[in-house]
Formats: structure tokens, sequence, C-alpha cells
């Protein structure tokens, strides 16, 4: 099968294509993030919490499984963005305090390593994934979109180029 694909030059670009998902996302929503450690699922993160004024540094959340950040621009009724990394997480534990979240009508979670989780895979509303386009530069990437709202997808496809 194939997904539609979005060229990310640096990591500016995978931060502005996180601030255009931010900008159509709803409340209670789902985004998995797969892909090669460095391959800018935290720098997405990032993108995704900078377009909704999160004053909080963004991190990998890979030691404590969750980092919740609270915007200072509320979206759609966002109150609460949930960062999860479920690189260390052993199968299907604690899953169920994330998708606790999924009925919260406030909080949108991030995921990151996603793909380690087949229990989680049906309630992901975006599936993200972020891959090197050559072995011998970790600059330039591409985002593969694997799941998202068919009226948003046009969104994130059409208007102006991610590049500057």
């Amino acid at each position: 099968m194939s997904f539609p694909a979005i060229k990310l030059s640096d990591e500016a670009a995978t931060r502005r294509l996180a601030a255009r998902v931010a900008n159509l996302i709803e409340a209670g929503s789902f985004v998995g993030l797969v892909g090669e450690l460095g391959s800018g699922k935290t720098a997405f993160t990032r993108g995704f919490a900078d377009a909704f004024g999160c004053e909080s540094q963004v991190a990998s959340p890979s030691y404590v499984l969750e980092h919740i950040y609270k915007p200072s621009r509320e979206k759609r009724g966002i109150r609460r963005i949930s960062h999860w990394d479920l690189y260390r997480l052993e199968p299907e534990s604690e899953l169920e305090e994330l998708l606790d979240h999924r009925n919260s009508g406030d909080t949108v979670a991030l995921i990151e390593w996603a793909d380690r989780s087949e229990v989680l895979e049906p309630f992901l509303d975006y599936l993200i994934e972020i891959r090197f386009l050559s072995e011998e530069s970790q600059e330039a990437r591409q985002a593969l979109i694997r799941r998202c709202p068919q009226e948003h997808l046009n969104q994130l496809l059409s208007g102006d180029s991610l590049e500057r």
C-alpha cells in the first residue's frame, strides 16, 4: 500500500508539518508517530506543542513514559497535550492510562513508537511515519501519512510548502 509522502528537508520542516496537524486536530485525538531513532518524532512533538504556545521544553519521555504539556492557547477545546514514548514499554502494559485520554474531552495524545503496541493501533486517528530519505544523510526526511481523516489529509498535502 502506498501512503502520501511529504518531504521534510530539516527539523524546521518537521515542526511546520506538526503545526499544520495541530491546526486541524480535535480534542480526544491520538497521533501515532513511528520511525527510526533520531528520525524526528520528538521534533514533531515540539512543533505541535509550539503551535499551542506550550511554555514547557519538549523532551522525549523515554524514561518516564509520559509528559503533559499545558497549552497557553486553547484550540478546539484542547487543554492538555499528552506526550508518550513507548520505546521501553513492556508489551501492552500501562496502556490503560493512555487509553483513558481517549475519553478525555480536552486532551490530545502524541505517541512515539506507537507501532510497539498492537492494542493501541485501532485507536490512532493519525499515524505518521518519519523516515530518512537516504542512509548517507540524516537531515532530509519524509513523512508518510499512514492514517489521517480524509478532510485533514487534503489540507496537509495542499497549501504552502513546508520548505523554507
